[in-house]
């Protein structure tokens, strides 16, 4: 089990913590060590700086990619411009 699937596939309610403590069990972790990570100050800042990050990037959704210093590309469906980044094609050109 996974958190896509769990989330996805079998519709369970991973913002309940208590479902979300049980998938993390079935999929092998120690789940209550990792709920309380989450929760210490130090994950909350780097979330915060993550996200401060993201938002002056131009990041607005999942998943946002940026390749080679390129412009923030959004979206699974945009792979294949993330790839030419990747290998060298340039907007800018």
């Amino acid at each position: 089990m996974n958190l896509v699937n769990a989330a996805w596939v079998d519709d369970i309610p991973i913002g309940n913590e208590d479902a979300l403590l049980e998938v993390l069990c079935k999929s092998g972790f120690d789940g209550e060590e990792l709920l309380k990570k989450s929760k210490s100050k130090e994950i909350k800042e780097k979330l915060f700086k993550n996200v401060e990050k993201a938002y002056k990037e131009g990041v607005f959704g999942v998943p946002s990619f940026r390749a080679n210093g390129q412009e923030v590309i959004f979206g699974q469906d945009r792979l294949n411009v993330v790839s030419d980044q990747l290998c060298g094609w340039s907007s800018k050109l």
